[in-house]
């Protein structure tokens, strides 16, 4: 019994060594987990904050870039590929306060303006500029742009996956955006001539007409010649006379029509009227928008890259005010103006009959001078402007209804306070003075004298001296031409008190006048009253298409008010920075830049500035309102060196006004990969 005893503990001797052994292993593993997972754990979050870290100075290229694009709008309007943003950064450093310079970005920015805004649904050609895109690409779908404007609302570009084929997307996503600028006058987004890619100024080019196919818009687009460039070698434009110069000169050279030509102006100017297959209209910058990547990355001395992140955000940097219309331009004065009229059916040319239909007019534009048909024109509350124009002595008799009809005796007088001239030009019409009687001449008098000044005789075609009568001291030596022009122009140095412009009755020898009085005794300076139109006691008269062309006129708009949160959505105060200026002053043919402009300046509450030219900085302080005014010149054979050609014959013609402002910068999309 006592052996067996024995024997029992001998067997139990090895068991707590074996449990010892175990119970080290145990804790061996367990503390190799643990020292392993550490450094897993440690290797994750240096990873982690790495990449944290790659992320931050993705974002430093961001807002990098938003400073840039922001210095870049205070000093321009127009953005194009020879700017500094536009080649973005490439590796470039944080700086001397980083670790080793090993922390950089790489930064590319695109304008949306120069990309197809798949969001514009209000251009009802939208699928049209799609379908010549995947034309150009080489889509597989023939009918793109039916399937992307039929499977909206997109709200990233990746979105299109849901409708086309991967390798239809990889074909057309470099060209198309979801966020752009949409102008409020034709509830389109225009394309940034600028930066555009080609293939998008093809796809806006296909169409234009029955000539326009996808051959001819790669010779728009990209064919030099000799002596003329396409469009793509002619950019940067700055503004229209710039464009209109380059496709002019394509006509020229005939590597384009007229039909094809007029088609060309007609689409991409917004202030033009449509051709029937239009696309969209051209601008000169990117609306506000901007497609911003940044790629952060930590390097470490020897260059290996140990974290990488991208961020991607589109951002609006400024927002834009804009006049371009008759209707604007009417509506946005309510006194401050002078000697300027923005009727569309003023003329522009001094070459053509202005009392027979189809002369030469500049539609939703500011000229210079007085001009009325007073023909009814609903659009723009024609009727109204006539009626404030005059003033009338009575009422009895009188009418305004595609004419100023004058009763007997009576009297009517130009507004004198938008209507004040000095030295001037006043063209007739004979086929447009009707009188009840036989009329057999025409003269130009002064009141205080019977001798005849400075009265013209000009052709249909008023570029030469028909005939001139001065002086004339008998009313048979006056002149009657039916079917002409009668042009005066009137010096302001003179000093005599009235000139009248008289239809002298041949029968009878009475006479009815237009009469234009001066301060008397004075050597300069017209006074109040203008110009006044009479009818003897026993005639009724009348006038119509009355032009007026003075040496200068001026126009003010109204005060835009950014508190207005319809203008200004974003703003608690309204207060903004203050960008650009951008004008198009246009030259009819038969004028000349040299005599015919027009310069603007702006007021934010101080001074009016200093005179801008367009594209200019716009010099004032912060502010929550703005106005401009524009000031009219011409000042053609000032020197008197063709005779034969009167005075302040031509206008300088403005045809819109574009004024960026900076408030707070949007982010319309953020994206981290």
């Amino acid at each position: 019994m006592a052996k067996e005893k024995y024997y029992k503990k001998q067997d139990q001797k090895g068991v707590a060594l074996i449990l010892a052994i175990g119970i080290l292993a145990i804790l061996a593993i367990l503390a190799t987990s643990f020292s392993l997972n550490s450094r897993l754990e440690y290797h994750a979050a240096v990873n982690y904050r790495d990449l944290v870290k790659a992320r931050y100075i993705a974002e430093a290229g961001i807002a990098k870039a938003i400073v840039d694009l922001k210095a870049n709008a205070n000093m321009n309007f127009v953005d194009d590929a020879l700017e500094a943003w536009h080649s973005g950064y490439i590796n470039q450093a944080m700086g001397a306060a980083y670790p080793y310079s090993g922390y950089k970005y790489t930064t590319t920015i695109v304008d949306c303006g120069r990309l197809i805004n798949i969001e514009n649904t209000a251009n009802g050609q939208l699928s049209v500029i799609l379908n010549n895109l995947g034309t150009i690409v080489g889509t597989s779908d023939g009918t793109i742009g039916n399937t992307i404007t039929g499977g909206g609302p997109y709200f990233t570009v990746e979105d299109l996956k849901k409708v086309i084929t991967k390798d239809d997307f990889d074909k057309i996503k470099d060209f198309v955006t979801v966020h752009g600028y949409i102008d409020p006058n034709t509830n389109r987004s225009p394309i940034n001539i600028n930066t555009a890619p080609e293939e998008v100024l093809k796809a806006l080019l296909i169409g234009l007409n029955d000539t326009i196919d996808k051959e001819k818009a790669n010779t728009i687009v990209t064919i030099v010649t000799d002596d003329e460039s396409a469009i793509n070698a002619n950019r940067p434009f700055r503004g229209w006379d710039e464009f209109d110069t380059a496709i002019g000169k394509m006509e020229l050279a005939e590597i384009i029509s007229s039909g094809e030509a007029d088609a060309i102006k007609n689409n991409f100017n917004p202030n033009r009227q449509k051709p029937v297959n239009y696309t969209t209209e051209f601008s000169f910058n990117s609306g506000g928008y901007y497609h911003i990547t940044s790629t952060g990355v930590i390097e470490r001395k020897n260059g290996v890259k140990v974290a990488e992140a991208t961020v991607e955000a589109v951002v609006k940097i400024f927002d834009i005010w804009t006049q371009t219309t008759a209707t604007q331009f009417e509506n946005s004065v309510s006194s401050n103006y002078r000697n300027v009229t923005w009727l569309d059916s003023c003329p522009v040319r001094s070459d053509q009959n202005w009392g027979a239909p189809g002369y030469d007019i500049i539609a939703n534009s500011l000229k210079l001078g007085y001009w009325d048909d007073f023909d009814p024109d609903p659009a723009h509350a024609h009727d109204a402007y006539s009626e404030a124009a005059w003033e009338f002595d009575g009422d009895t008799g009188n009418d305004i209804a595609g004419s100023i009809v004058l009763a007997q005796g009576k009297k009517a007088k130009l507004d004198d306070t938008h209507w004040k001239f000095g030295d001037y030009s006043l063209t007739l019409h004979e086929s447009e003075i009707e009188t009840e009687g036989e009329y057999g001449a025409i003269r130009l008098r002064e009141s205080e004298s019977d001798s005849e000044v400075h009265l013209e005789l000009v052709s249909t075609a008023p570029t030469r001296v028909v005939e001139l009568k001065s002086p004339v001291t008998d009313t048979a030596e006056a002149f009657y031409y039916p079917n002409k022009y009668y042009r005066a122009v009137l010096d302001s140095s003179q000093v005599d008190t009235y000139y009248h412009i008289y239809l002298v009755d041949s029968s009878s020898g009475d006479t009815t006048s237009l009469v234009v009085p001066k301060h008397s005794g004075q050597a300069s300076g017209w006074s109040a009253d203008t110009i006044r139109l009479e009818s003897k006691d026993d005639i009724t008269t009348t006038w119509d298409n009355i032009r007026i062309i003075p040496e200068t006129g001026y126009y003010i708009s109204d005060t835009t008010d950014l508190t207005d949160p319809a203008l200004n959505p974003y703003s608690d105060s309204g207060v903004v920075e203050w960008g650009s200026i951008h004008y198009t002053v246009t030259i009819p043919d038969t004028a000349s830049g040299a005599s015919e402009t027009v310069l603007l300046q702006t007021k934010t509450g101080g001074p009016w500035s200093a005179d801008l030219a367009s594209n200019d900085a716009i010099p004032d302080t912060n502010s929550a309102s703005i106005q401009y005014r524009a000031n009219f010149q011409t000042a053609d054979n000032a020197a008197n060196v063709t005779p034969q050609m009167p005075y302040y014959s031509e206008t300088p013609v403005l045809e819109d006004v574009t004024i960026t402002y900076l408030d707070k910068t949007s982010i319309l999309y953020w994206r981290q990969r």
